[in-house]
């Protein structure tokens, strides 16, 4: 008995229906199914084992630098700051969020968007009626007022993907994703919301940053240097650009120095203490296929795709060190970008390598 042409699954089915199951699953089904891969002390073999090894190597990488210390006096200047705006002592008057505003946030939602530790899918959350939204509401208000974040939100669900061309047996050749709650996304587009308006109103970001900020898009930033560099050429200038992407830069993020530079900043003490609260106890575990990884500590970095993480990178780059006179500045994300110009190409070299 022959099949008949029109029930045949086709190829194109097939490797769709395949690359389904790679993005739930955490693994890449066009490499070797079920690749070892090499711990400090043995080859992990079981989904469970790969897991923790390749958490244990993660747990490298959301640790700060060594070099990230402050001195005696800043750690005093800090330490001061909450003592005098401490929560408990602190009465904080915060614009709450209105049932009518999640509603608008949740028809925003992405509806492909994989689900976190709680496994709500964004869909289930469109699903919400009025009841669910308006308890949503009081939540959220809540966290606002106590400036709290809640811990069950902090705990990020990592899968991750192989490297092309790269050793399978490796850990630190697989890409992490990180997998968040939607309802902590919701919240923190709330936050985002009030850290945003005080930004834009104090005027705090650097003029050079672009991405993750409102009106300061990829393109502004594009059309800017196409602008310097075309100045440049009408005057018979010669330009020199040099770019730079720190490796693992949202890894590395360290909290304790951004706290610092929020305080600097004069950020609004409820935004500080809230956020403080946002990067205190964040955890991870990395999920292979049904299998789970122990808990293991983020104590630097801020997960990426999370909302509130690329505006505080900006924060935390707001003092790259520039040169108005010799040189123009680009920011976008970690992409950076140092531009010179001069009637002299020697001098364009000198200024780019100061």
């Amino acid at each position: 008995m022959t099949t008949p042409q029109n029930l045949a699954p086709s190829p194109n089915l097939v490797r769709h229906v395949a690359k389904g199951l790679c993005i739930n699953t955490g693994q890449d089904l066009r490499k070797e199914p079920n690749p070892l891969i090499q711990g400090k002390t043995h080859l992990a073999c079981s989904n469970r084992d790969k897991a923790e090894v390749l958490a244990d190597t993660l747990e490298t990488s959301f640790k700060p630098n060594q070099a990230s210390k402050l001195t005696v006096e800043v750690e005093q200047e800090i330490t001061k700051h909450y003592l005098e705006h401490s929560p408990e002592i602190e009465a904080v008057t915060i614009e709450e969020c209105s049932s009518d505003e999640i509603r608008s946030l949740i028809k925003k939602l992405k509806n492909g968007k994989a689900p976190g530790k709680d496994r709500i899918t964004n869909q289930a959350i469109k699903m919400f009626q009025n009841a669910a939204v308006n308890r949503l509401a009081e939540i959220f208000n809540t966290c606002l007022q106590h400036l709290h974040f809640i811990k069950a939100w902090k705990e990020v669900r990592v899968i991750l993907f192989h490297k092309a061309r790269k050793p399978l047996r490796d850990p630190a050749t697989y890409r992490p994703i990180s997998l968040l709650s939607g309802l902590s996304n919701l919240f923190e587009k709330v936050t985002l919301a009030h850290l945003s308006d005080f930004a834009s109103s104090e005027n705090l970001l650097a003029k050079e940053h672009f991405g993750f900020w409102k009106e300061h898009s990829t393109n502004h930033q594009l059309l800017r240097v196409v602008d310097i560099i075309s100045h440049g050429f009408n005057i018979n200038k010669s330009t020199g650009v040099v770019f730079m992407d720190v490796a693992k830069s949202f890894d590395r993020v360290w909290h304790r120095g951004l706290n610092y530079k929020l305080i600097k900043l004069k950020f609004s003490s409820y935004l500080v203490n809230l956020l403080t609260s946002y990067l205190e106890e964040c955890t991870f575990h990395v999920a292979m296929c049904v299998e789970c990884s122990t808990v293991h500590p983020i104590l630097a970095g801020i997960p990426q795709g999370s909302i509130l993480g690329p505006f505080l990178f900006n924060i935390f780059t707001n003092y790259i060190p520039k040169d108005l006179k010799k040189t123009d500045l680009t920011l976008y994300a970690d992409d950076v970008a140092v531009i010179s110009q001069s009637f002299n190409e020697k001098e364009v070299v000198k200024n780019l390598e100061a």
